[in-house]
C-alpha cells in the first residue's frame, strides 16, 4: 500500500513538473529581431529607390507554466549631406518594438537632413524582464522596421546618405 502511495505521489509530481515546464517554441516564420536599410544618392544616381526593411520575432510556450522573460527594443537613424550646387535630402526612420504580456518597450530614431551636414539620433535602448505565467501558446514578441531615402538635384555634385536600423529583441527562458 506504501508504495503505491508513493508511485502516485511521484507520478503525479512529475505531471505537474512537466505542465509547469512547458517547451518554448520560435514562430518558424519568424524572420529576426534586427533589421537595417541604407540609401546613397551621388551624382550619377540622383534618385536611388528607397529601402524598408521590416522583421519580427516570436517565442511561445507549448504549455502553461512560470517562465522568465526579457524584451528589448532600440532604433538609430543617422543622415550625412553634401550640398554643392543643388538640394539635398536624407531621411532615417526606425523603429522596434518588444511585447511580453506584462509589459511593452518601444523606440523611435528619426533624422531628416537637407543641408550640408551630418547628424544621428540615438536614443536609449528600452528593455523589461521579469518571470511570469504564460498561458499555453502564450509569449513574447519582438518587431522591427527601418526605412531610408536619399535624393539629390539631378546634375548637382551633392550626396546624400541614409541609414537606420532598429531591434525588436525577445526571449523566453
Amino acid at each position: 500500500m506504501k508504495l503505491r502511495t508513493l508511485c502516485a505521489c511521484l507520478i503525479a509530481m512529475l505531471l505537474l513538473s512537466a505542465a509547469s515546464f512547458g517547451e518554448i517554441i520560435t514562430d518558424p516564420e519568424s524572420t529576426g529581431t534586427t533589421c537595417s536599410a541604407s540609401v546613397d544618392a551621388v551624382p550619377g544616381n540622383p534618385s536611388p529607390p528607397s529601402e524598408y526593411q521590416e522583421r519580427w520575432y516570436c517565442e511561445y510556450t507549448t504549455e502553461g507554466g512560470t517562465f522568465h522573460w526579457e524584451i528589448t527594443a532600440a532604433a538609430y537613424a543617422w543622415c550625412s549631406c553634401y550640398e554643392d550646387g543643388g538640394w539635398v535630402l536624407a531621411v532615417g526612420d526606425a523603429e522596434g518594438v518588444a511585447a511580453s504580456p506584462f509589459d511593452v518597450v518601444s523606440v523611435d530614431a528619426r533624422m531628416s537632413i537637407d543641408y550640408t551636414g551630418t547628424d544621428d539620433d540615438d536614443p536609449a535602448p528600452d528593455s523589461a524582464e521579469g518571470d511570469g505565467w504564460f498561458d499555453a501558446y502564450d509569449g513574447v514578441a519582438g518587431q522591427c522596421d527601418s526605412f531610408a531615402y536619399a535624393a539629390i538635384e539631378e546634375g548637382s555634385e551633392s550626396d546624400a546618405h541614409a541609414y537606420a536600423r532598429s531591434t525588436g529583441y525577445a526571449n523566453m527562458e
